[in-house]
């Protein structure tokens, strides 16, 4: 849940202020629509999905390829595991899984998660290398995003 007056339902935007912000009055919206155009980059030949999830699984934003949609069985997944490593007081840096279909690397960002999902023959530190690039280019805007504490989130 994010702070009250940083949330606006309406149009589903969370105040903050970075090179993708729409300025108002007298608050700054996040620009969500931005998102998937951003996470879109990285997809590639060996990238099928790029999303952004919260603490609960739930997905914030994706851009994948038109191959599937298992992204929010993915987001799910990688927020179980995260508070599982941080449950045991090993907190992460990044996380890579490979799985039946894929291979899977997920980082970190004020709270929030940024996944980058490839295939079978995808090189993990290809996917590790894009997840970086897309937590260096949203800290900044993600980091304002301010959270209510005890929540999970």
């Amino acid at each position: 849940v994010y702070k009250r007056q940083g949330i606006n339902a309406e149009y589903g935007a969370f105040c903050c202020s970075s090179p993708f912000i729409k300025q108002t009055n007298p608050k700054k919206m996040l620009r969500s629509k931005l998102l998937p155009d951003i996470l879109q980059q990285s997809i590639g030949p060996e990238v099928k999905c790029s999303m952004l999830a919260n603490r609960e699984g739930k997905l914030l934003a994706t851009s994948r390829d038109d191959t599937g949609n298992n992204s929010p069985t993915v987001a799910a997944i990688i927020s179980n595991l995260w508070k599982n490593f941080e449950k045991a007081e090993s907190p992460l840096g990044f996380l890579m899984l490979e799985c039946e279909n894929g291979r899977v690397v997920a980082v970190e960002v004020n709270r929030l998660f940024i996944i980058v999902y490839g295939g079978n023959n995808a090189q993990f530190g290809l996917l590790k290398a894009k997840a970086e690039t897309l937590k260096n280019y949203l800290q900044g805007p993600l980091g304002e995003i301010k959270f209510l504490d005890g929540l999970g989130y």
